[in-house]
């Protein structure tokens, strides 16, 4: 009988040389793989970090486009507000114009009416004025024809000469 320590099965003095030999392949082997992978990782790390620079850069670039179309959308649509408020504007003086004009038409022929009953160029302008007033009220609202209406109807009201 031997005596002798083993490992594995293996007497002490082989197992100790094959750990040995695969220390020194593990340490070869491993330690070029490793010093390859550490090497490179420099590398790799920095084309990361390049790439996240880059893409980051374009991200930025992008948003500040973006941000450059929100910009000219908004001042596009503050531009229209301004313009529309002024059309409104005018708009409302023009009707107002209008209102008044027609006020003082229908006062000047129901004045003539008052001064001459039966004059034919005052019965010609009453209904030509109610023509023209039906062809108004039809492009409107419910809400402004039914105003426009009865203010109409209050100075369409022809009297006699005794009333």
């Amino acid at each position: 009988m031997n005596n002798t320590p083993s490992i594995f099965g293996l007497t002490f003095g082989w197992g100790a040389i094959f750990s040995l030999a695969g220390t020194i392949m593990t340490t070869v082997l491993g330690g070029g793989v490793l010093g390859v992978w550490l090497s490179k990782r420099a590398e790799n790390r920095k084309v990361d970090l390049d790439g996240d620079a880059t893409l980051r850069a374009d991200m930025r670039t992008q948003m500040e486009g973006m941000k450059q179309e929100i910009a000219r959308l908004s001042l596009r649509d503050e531009e229209k507000g301004r313009r529309m408020t002024i059309a409104e504007t005018r708009i409302s003086q023009q009707d107002s114009q209008i209102g008044q004009l027609r006020f003082l038409l229908k006062l000047m022929n129901s004045e003539l009416e008052r001064v001459s009953p039966g004059n034919a160029i005052a019965r010609e302008v009453r209904i030509l004025m109610e023509a023209l007033q039906e062809q108004a009220t039809t492009s409107t609202n419910a809400e402004e024809t039914g105003i426009m209406a009865d203010v109409m109807s209050k100075l369409c009201v022809t009297k006699g000469p005794d009333e």
